[in-house]
């Protein structure tokens, strides 16, 4: 074929850092990964993009007299890591196996891009002992519903779980070598499908040699091996239905007593970055490359747009809270919130059977800045905040925050992701 669609694109996420011409991997399914050398489809909406920039060097001269020499040479003196981003929607779903009557203790929630939130907040593999993405499975006692929750609590790392990405167009195939994830963005639109928009990097960009196929989760031409195939029949989530919860902590920061503000949303979203910097050597001669990467210091963000209401906890006694500790006095230049958002769903963590199709996420301190007021036809609130590390204990929403909760820039707590999934039909 003389050109390749982006439409007939396909991505794979693989374990395999160093995807050599030959043998891809040697397990694909859906159960808790356990092997090296996982591979699994991924469903990307359109407008990924991939490139690899270079960086050159123009020596020029500069000479006086009637006839000087005004040449200039250049050369390339490496390759930029290679940037890569792609969005995918959120779908958990609910994982009956041999039993399929009622929640029993081999029911489970999945999702497709839990590969990548484990790459992005771990070192490990999935199934592994410090692993991000933790499953754990529904308990006839109770009920209970079975969850399946990523944390910052094993992010600690220089560096993370690397991986390699795979883009098989028509009849060429471009493969991602040691990738690891920037940032990960939810977005809280309110007339649109839950999604993430996933950024990240990686050492180089290869072309293979002959053409690749992909069929019925086993590769076939220029690679073998076998692949978790792409996930069609999970739920999608609807923004329409999110909705947030803020509580502060109480007698902190002179913020009052503790108060609780249920909001009904207009908008939102929440970024976690590893600020990641690749190291690219300066050998004269050569086409440098990068060679490795070091993470930063991780960042978790967000903001919450509501409509601006003096009801009872809601958006303008928050302002009023925040600015001036809600009693008139001088309110501290940092305050801290329990922030919940549920994303497609209430912000209740369900106790028994779940039935609705939700993510939780839960900064359990957050600080706040001060609310923006919009004038726009209908006057909202803008919120930001920075979720940020703190003696708690929590991973699930709370209602209430205990007066000995301190921030503590070395702990790593900053976020809870909890998927649920509503039975399958």
């Amino acid at each position: 074929m003389a050109v390749n669609l982006v439409r007939n694109a396909r991505v794979f996420f693989t374990t395999n850092v160093n995807a050599t011409e030959g043998t891809v991997n040697d397990a694909g399914h859906q159960a808790v990964v356990t092997t090296a050398l996982f591979t699994q489809e991924l469903q990307v909406l359109d407008g990924f993009t991939f490139s690899q920039n270079t960086t050159a060097e123009t020596i020029t001269l500069n000479e006086s007299g009637a006839t000087p020499k005004r040449g200039q040479r250049s050369f390339n003196t490496s390759m930029d890591p290679v940037d890569w981003s792609f969005t995918t929607y959120v779908r958990p779903r609910y994982l009956e196996n041999t039993v399929t009557s009622g929640i029993d203790n081999d029911d489970r929630v999945v999702c497709e891009e839990r590969v990548l939130w484990n790459a992005m907040l771990s070192s490990d593999l999935i199934g592994g002992g410090s692993a991000a993405w933790v499953e754990t499975p529904g308990n006839a006692t109770g009920p209970v519903a079975p969850f399946s929750r990523i944390s910052t609590t094993n992010s600690n790392r220089n560096q993370l779980q690397k991986f390699g990405l795979i883009i098989i167009f028509d009849d060429q195939t471009y493969v991602m070598d040691n990738c690891a994830i920037e940032s990960a963005t939810i977005d809280f639109g309110i007339d649109q499908i839950a999604t993430i928009a996933w950024a990240g990097k990686a050492t180089i960009l290869r072309r293979t040699n002959a053409t690749v196929t992909a069929s019925a989760g086993t590769f076939g031409g220029q690679f073998s091996g076998s692949f978790a195939q792409k996930e069609t029949t999970a739920k999608y989530i609807t923004n329409k239905l999110s909705a947030a919860r803020l509580v502060s902590a109480n007698n902190l920061f002179n913020l009052g007593a503790t108060a609780t503000y249920n909001l009904a949303i207009t908008g939102g979203n929440v970024t976690i970055a590893n600020n990641l910097t690749y190291l690219v050597p300066a050998n004269m001669g050569v086409i440098n490359r990068a060679i490795d990467y070091y993470t930063g210091n991780r960042s978790v963000t967000g903001s919450i747009t509501a409509y601006l209401r003096n009801d009872a906890n809601n958006t303008g006694p928050l302002f009023k809270q925040i600015v001036d500790g809600g009693s008139g006095a001088s309110a501290d230049d940092e305050n801290m919130f329990a922030l919940t958002l549920g994303l497609g769903g209430s912000v209740t963590a369900p106790t028994t059977t779940s039935t609705e199709n939700k993510v939780l996420f839960y900064c359990p301190q957050a600080m706040l800045q001060i609310p923006q007021i919009n004038s726009e036809q209908v006057v909202s609130a803008t919120i930001n905040f920075t979720g940020q590390g703190g003696f708690s204990t929590g991973t699930t929403p709370s209602t209430a925050v205990t007066s000995g909760t301190i921030y503590d820039v070395e702990t790593d707590n900053e976020i809870f992701v909890t998927y649920y999934a509503g039975p399958a039909t």
